[in-house]
């Protein structure tokens, strides 16, 4: 997504007002924060005490998502622009991050197209293909830029997690599709 601002606090903010208001209607009550790090660069994710994974009710039973954008601000013509420079949506069978992911979407911005490393977009999962003996949760297997509101739709269409915004989820999906489209763009 881009966002540009006067500052990148003022840019960091209004993604994270954003994200949170998405997440907190359509999967979660919970607190999506913005954390510095040293590095310059600031994660976004769901606060409890430290970055962790909240609790979901699917319709196979409990399920743990794990949310989180590591962003940067990048100087443009005398405004500041957010990049996300990386970004994890996990789903968990327990709480915590101790745990292997069984499905992971996940984008590296240092994973350059020119060299022979994994795909810089990719979705990860606990499953073996026993034809090929391929271990997809070994291996990246491509796919384009996720989008939040992507992930939200799988959970809730796919695996039967209730938004707590009830019925309305469709409309806060596209409402948010849209805002990233004339609002944000792709990195």
């Amino acid at each position: 997504m881009r966002i540009t601002g006067r500052t990148p606090q003022l840019c960091f903010d209004a993604l994270r007002r954003h994200i949170a208001s998405l997440v907190e209607a359509t999967l979660i009550r919970g607190q999506v924060v913005l954390v510095r790090r040293q590095d310059g660069r600031h994660v976004l994710g769901v606060y409890r005490g430290e970055l962790t994974t909240v609790p979901l009710k699917a319709s196979s039973g409990p399920l743990h998502f794990y949310l989180s954008q590591m962003l940067e601000a990048v100087e443009e013509k005398g405004e500041y622009r957010v990049r996300t420079h990386r970004y994890w949506y996990k789903l968990y069978a327990k709480p915590g991050l101790r745990e292997h992911a069984i499905l992971r979407w996940e984008y590296d911005s240092e994973l350059s197209p020119d060299q022979p490393r994994e795909c810089r977009h990719h979705v990860q999962l606990a499953a073996h293909l026993p034809g090929i003996g391929l271990d997809l949760n070994r291996a990246h297997v491509p796919t384009g830029w996720v989008p939040i509101e992507e992930v939200i739709r799988f959970l809730i269409v796919e695996l039967g997690v209730k938004p707590p915004c009830g019925e309305s989820w469709p409309e806060k999906l596209a409402a948010s599709e849209r805002l990233s489209h004339v609002q944000f763009t792709l990195p």
